[in-house]
């Protein structure tokens, strides 16, 4: 009877550290990819947000009677859709705090801009969102 011969019993131990190097920088790979699609989420759930803030303030200036405004302040609209003086400020549903303005460049004009600004969660530059409002 014949006994054959093992050649190689495992794999070695620079086998084994070469796999886990791969599986490391795969796995590496995936957390960046996901916690860029996380921050990528939130930015877009925030700019939402400010479009539906913006909305609001064009839904009551379009609901206030055009001569009741003076055109020559800044304001906004306060929540329970009362006009008020100067700029103001709204919290979204996550905790972000948007400032809200309205203006109006001049008398003749009868264009307002609605200015929703907001500065992102975990940081960075501030962003808006500017929505125009004409009224004949």
């Amino acid at each position: 009877m014949s006994l054959k011969r093992i050649t190689q019993a495992g794999d070695t131990l620079i086998e084994v550290l070469v796999s886990l190097a791969a599986v490391s920088l795969l796995l590496g790979g995936a957390i960046a990819t996901s916690s860029q699609s996380q921050r990528g989420s939130l930015r877009s759930q925030e700019r939402s947000e400010a479009t539906k803030v913006a909305e609001a303030q064009v839904e009551h200036l379009r609901a206030t009677p055009y001569k009741t405004i003076d055109t020559n302040v800044l304001f906004h609209f306060g929540t329970a859709g009362n006009l008020v003086s100067g700029a103001g400020s709204v919290s979204g549903a996550g905790g972000t705090g948007y400032a809200v303005q309205i203006t109006r460049p001049d008398a003749s004009d009868h264009t307002f801009t609605v200015t929703v600004s907001w500065t992102p969660a975990g940081g960075g530059p501030s962003n808006n969102v500017i929505m125009k409002y004409a009224v004949y």
